[in-house]
């Protein structure tokens, strides 16, 4: 048993409210313990203890666990037991569709938003834009961001993250740099911090554009005291993506001073195939072993 089941199991009777009974089921979902959650949601279910925050996170916990079908099973028990939908509710909806590639189930939630006039969000429109490109609907992601940007609250940066990752998916190199420079603007932002730069620059290399990824590499570096991992494997990356192998390797060489340590998966990798590529252009068509 663990402390936080310890503690509820202790608790007096009347201390075991909606409130501990929902703390515990959120730490369950958290720690993706999938048993133990659906348990104590069922015996809050049997003491009418649940509103649409408590459905939720078992909608994101079986999102997480990868069984998005039964994101939509929970709303149909919600609306059985007449507990209203939230937009948190409907995106989750809109991410279970989203998993299971249902794009038709997907347009309907949007309308059923409309109808129960529960407002939408930026990530409304962040989930249907992904769910757009996936079905290689262009106009409709494209519209889609649009209206993700045209939100009151599209001050958040992790917004603008989701309008470059999904311009870089349609090869939007235009709408990829417009996006970074809303980005830098933004009043959330005193200025891009290393999560900003990560998904410019790993947008840059999906778009496979080294002169404007060196360029935010080198304006990144200019601010930045030390290498973040993460931005040292996309630098990898982008070396190996144009055969720049002694590049990479000196790269990585001069990374120990700055306390970071990349993987070097990647240039094993590629090192290894290149080798393999060359030995069988030698041998002609002999099987490399």
């Amino acid at each position: 048993m663990t402390s936080a089941e310890e503690y509820f199991n202790n608790l007096e009777k009347f201390s075991k409210n909606p409130k501990t009974y929902g703390a515990l089921l959120g730490w369950y979902c958290r720690e993706k313990m999938v048993d133990e959650a659906a348990d104590i949601f069922e015996r809050m279910e049997g003491l009418s203890f649940t509103s649409a925050c408590y459905y939720n996170m078992m909608m994101s916990l079986y999102l997480s666990i990868g069984e998005p079908e039964k994101v939509s099973l929970l709303a149909k028990e919600m609306e059985a037991a007449k507990i209203a939908a939230d937009t948190c509710t409907y995106n989750q909806l809109l991410r279970g569709f989203a998993s299971l590639k249902d794009y038709t189930a997907a347009d309907g939630v949007l309308k059923r938003m409309g109808k129960d006039k529960v407002m939408t969000d930026w990530l409304t429109y962040a989930i249907l834009g992904s769910i757009y490109v996936e079905a290689g609907l262009i106009d409709k992601a494209n519209a889609a961001l649009q209206k993700l940007e045209d939100k009151e609250n599209v001050r958040d940066g992790k917004a603008f993250h989701s309008v470059i990752e999904l311009h870089a998916r349609m090869f939007d190199l235009l709408e990829v740099n417009r996006a970074w420079q809303l980005l830098k603007k933004s009043a959330s932002l005193q200025k891009p911090g290393i999560d900003n730069y990560l998904v410019m620059l790993s947008a840059l290399l999906k778009l496979d554009d080294a002169d404007s990824l060196d360029k935010c590499l080198s304006e990144w570096e200019s601010g930045c005291p030390t290498y973040d991992v993460r931005i040292c494997n996309v630098i990898l990356e982008s070396y190996l993506k144009r055969n720049m192998i002694k590049w990479a390797i000196a790269f990585y060489g001069n990374l120990e001073w700055r306390g970071a340590a990349p993987n070097l998966e990647p240039v094993v990798v590629s090192l290894v195939t290149k080798k393999r590529i060359n030995k069988y252009c030698r041998q002609g068509s002999q099987k490399c072993s």
